[in-house]
């Protein structure tokens, strides 16, 4: 049984996939399975995917979308240890090993869970100004990226799956989840994801993004007051 399980949906990512899967073959770490999750992908990316035969799982999948599939790979995640990493991103050097180190330096008892630093590029200084999240002048962020995160599997159980019926946000509204359940967040300043922004990310459009959040705040208030 593997320590950690990294869970990477796809879904149309031929030109990013074998930066993605590299990241993780080359880690420290090695006590890992990697669950590749194919979105009903219509172009080459599983093909690319399944050259890499048995150093991966691969699960097949109809096009559900991000949530869907990040739902299918934590079922099947075998690990202890639960992280993530979409198609287009990738980790740095070293980020797994280090994600570790800083959870177990962290005596307080109870579930907790690490999130790290990211580093966003961006190809174009447009999809920086309308990035829906706020970066500081190197690019540099602490945000609510699953990929930057390191949590025991029982972190998972208890704030449950994402929601499904959420096209876009449904990280989002997890992490809300999460901090209802009064899960410890272990912060720290390394950066250990590099987060690709391109013309073809679900979350460009900054301002409609806004407005899902937006409506996720608006609805958990509602839960709230029944």
């Amino acid at each position: 049984m593997p320590k950690l399980s990294i869970i990477l949906p796809f879904y149309n990512a031929e030109k990013h996939i074998e930066r993605a899967i590299n990241s993780v073959l080359k880690q420290r770490f090695k006590d890992w399975e990697l669950i590749c999750i194919d979105d009903g992908s219509t172009d080459d990316t599983l093909k690319i995917v399944e050259k890499y035969g048995d150093k991966i799982r691969i699960i097949k999948s109809s096009h559900k979308g991000v949530a869907a599939t990040r739902n299918i790979g934590v079922a099947a995640a075998t690990g202890t240890f639960i992280t993530y990493l979409d198609a287009d991103d990738c980790y740095t050097n070293d980020a797994l090993h280090s994600k570790f180190e800083i959870y177990d330096k962290d005596q307080t008892e109870g579930l907790k869970l690490v999130l790290c630093k990211s580093l966003v590029n961006f190809d174009s200084d447009e999809l920086r100004d309308n990035y829906h999240l706020k970066v500081d002048d190197s690019n540099e962020a602490m945000l609510g990226i699953l990929g930057a995160t390191l949590m025991p599997i029982d972190v998972m159980k208890t704030v449950g799956p994402f929601k499904e019926s959420l096209v876009t946000c449904s990280d989002y509204e997890w992490f809300m989840r999460l901090i209802d359940c009064k899960i410890k967040i272990i912060y720290n300043e390394l950066v250990v994801l590099e987060i690709n922004r391109h013309g073809k990310n679900l979350t460009n459009d900054g301002a409609n993004i806004k407005k899902v959040q937006l409506e996720i705040f608006r609805n958990r208030i509602k839960e709230k007051k029944q």
